[in-house]
């Protein structure tokens, strides 16, 4: 037990750091010092296996029916709801043309863009937020 080393990890980039005497972290370039070592090393008990498999999943889901909502009451908000913003600005401004020449295709033109918020917020809900998925690739 006496001949145990304590490992010494990066404060920075949470590498373990090989060599004791290195001043500086070869993964980062962090300058090491005491006071950093010990503070990474209480935060990281068990080796950098572990420190790895500290993955965080983000949930990026969309409900379609609050996407649909919004385009129809709210002239094309449901877009931005996406996150699809130049989409929303594009049906934003092609709605008030579309309302000085003529009020039924603007109607017209609002059930298709609520149609379309309410597409793409199911497609993202289904793909976990990933608006680009492709299965095939």
């Amino acid at each position: 037990m006496g001949n145990e080393t304590t490992s010494i990890f990066c404060s920075k980039c949470g590498i373990k750091i090989k060599n004791r005497e290195n001043k500086f972290c070869s993964y980062c370039g962090n300058e090491l010092n005491i006071s950093k070592e010990k503070v990474a090393e209480e935060k990281n008990i068990n080796d950098d296996k572990d420190m790895h498999q500290n993955n965080v999943v983000v949930r990026y889901d969309k409900n379609p029916s609050v996407a649909a909502i919004l385009t129809f009451f709210l002239f094309c908000l449901g877009q931005f709801y996406n996150g699809q913003i130049l989409k929303g600005i594009t049906f934003v401004v092609i709605l008030i043309i579309l309302i000085y020449i003529n009020i039924i295709l603007a109607l017209l033109f609002l059930i298709y863009a609520t149609y379309d918020a309410y597409k793409n917020a199911k497609y993202i809900k289904e793909n976990h937020g990933n608006y680009f998925y492709n299965e095939g690739i």
